[in-house]
């Protein structure tokens, strides 16, 4: 899974997922263990309000998610809820999730 701000859903279903601080795309939540796309396993993590932040829309708020693929051996897991990829091409959306908070 991959949390991110409502505001981004678009550019990641346009342009996939981009690690930060490559092309163009800003760092979002600090690099602990390097540049690359951050992802878990447990929707949980993902979806807390650090990744996925809350935007508020019609007087409620909601966030989004991404249930994602991901080629096994370019996985570096750092623990069991954080995995980060290093390669773009090789992470790819299937899924969106939205909830109000």
């Amino acid at each position: 899974y991959h949390g991110t701000a409502t505001t981004n859903a678009i550019k990641i279903l346009r342009n996939g997922l981009i690690a930060g601080g490559s092309n163009g795309v800003r760092v979002a939540n600090g690099a602990v263990y390097g540049h690359g796309i951050y992802l878990s396993p447990n929707p949980s993590h993902a979806g807390s309000h650090s990744y996925a932040r809350p935007t508020p829309y019609n007087g409620r708020q909601y966030q989004v998610m991404f249930q994602m693929r991901i080629k096994n051996s370019s996985i570096a897991k750092h623990s069991r809820n954080v995995w980060v990829c290093q390669n773009s091409q090789d992470v790819r959306p299937y899924g969106i999730l939205f909830r109000e908070t």
